[in-house]
């Protein structure tokens, strides 16, 4: 089935011309393989085969399966992408996709926590444990700064200078954050903490600030994780994600309302 072979020409293209973010390429190849397999269910098994009413079909078939009209229009983007980049490698003569038109997306106005809720979640993540350390630095250095998962992801050690307050993030470009007395209070027990624990077990210290329980580096999808088992943990009515956090960061700068944590 050419599918396949286009499919990973386009991730390759992806990658390697345009230079697009890791994260993106794997959420178009996931969605181009639901496009594909939906295909093979309709019998469809070359890419001149498809028509605008299959593509529209398809659609259809993502509405029924009652996905947020922000996930189908993302859908939407993968394969106006896959289809301009086939045309444009001579893959196929016609852009089919042309026609295809997103669904409106109802904006949803953006959850936050006022400040007293941020310090009730810090408490209930207080521990003299390691892992509990790191993840409070975490927290307050996410909702201190408005720093991005990725960028707190690749931050070292080398990047903090808790003497002037200070952080370094390398991610797309550089910048320079200010950190406050809690923040830095909390990186500098964590710090230390896991400097003495990696002694004690005589294991190298990682270069990177935040390590997984395997001393490898600290993945965004690590971070996901670590709120995901507080928001269990601690029974909170709302999803604990790092958009929650970045928009309660935002918004205890002015004076706006707030969403209850419990």
């Amino acid at each position: 089935m050419d599918f396949d072979i286009h499919i990973q020409q386009f991730m390759t293209y992806m990658k390697q011309e345009k230079k697009t973010a890791e994260n993106t390429i794997l959420s178009y190849e996931r969605d181009l393989i639901k496009l594909k397999k939906f295909f093979q269910q309709q019998n469809i098994e070359k890419l001149d085969m498809v028509t605008i009413t299959n593509l529209n079909s398809y659609l259809l078939y993502l509405e029924k399966q009652k996905l947020a009209p922000s996930t189908i229009s993302r859908n939407i983007a993968s394969i106006k992408s896959f289809y301009q980049f086939l045309v444009h490698t001579g893959g196929i003569n016609k852009d089919v996709s042309e026609e295809l038109r997103a669904p409106k997306v109802e904006r949803k106005p953006s959850q936050y926590l006022r400040k007293q809720e941020m310090d009730w979640l810090f408490e209930q993540i207080h521990s003299q444990q390691l892992k509990a350390m790191r993840d409070e630095a975490i927290l307050r250095l996410m909702y201190d700064t408005g720093i991005r998962v990725s960028e707190l992801s690749g931050l070292k050690t080398e990047d903090v200078n808790l003497t002037m307050g200070y952080i370094v993030c390398r991610d797309v470009k550089e910048k320079v954050l200010p950190i406050h007395n809690e923040t830095i209070q909390a990186l500098q027990e964590y710090i230390v903490e896991y400097q003495k624990c990696q002694s004690e077990k005589e294991k190298e210290v990682s270069e990177y600030l935040f390590s997984n329980q395997n001393g490898g580096k600290l993945t965004r999808q690590g971070i996901w994780k670590m709120l995901k088992s507080y928001e269990t943990k601690l029974h909170l009515k709302v999803e604990l994600t790092p958009d929650l956090i970045h928009h309660s960061y935002v918004v205890n700068q002015g004076s706006l309302g707030y969403l209850s944590l419990q």
